[in-house]
């Protein structure tokens, strides 16, 4: 008889998914400021790097949110 561990998915609170979210506008818009300030973008180059660097985390973000939904919603 193999040994095997059960588990229960965990949904997390609607307030995690907004803290991460914050965070996620919060550490963009440092590396925009460090891209302006310490490296010397111009102010267009940086609102870029804020809005890519806030995109990736946000995909990032939603595919996370789609894993933990569906493994909380496998019963198998």
């Amino acid at each position: 008889m193999p040994l095997t561990l059960r588990v229960k998915a965990k949904r997390y609170p609607w307030w995690h998914y907004a803290a991460g979210a914050v965070l996620a506008v919060l550490g963009s818009a440092f590396w925009a400021w460090v891209a302006f300030s310490g490296i010397g973008f111009a102010l267009p180059a940086a609102w870029q790097v804020f809005f890519v660097f806030l995109a990736l985390q946000l995909l990032f973000f939603g595919l996370m949110y789609a894993a933990y939904e569906r493994q909380f919603r496998d019963h198998s």
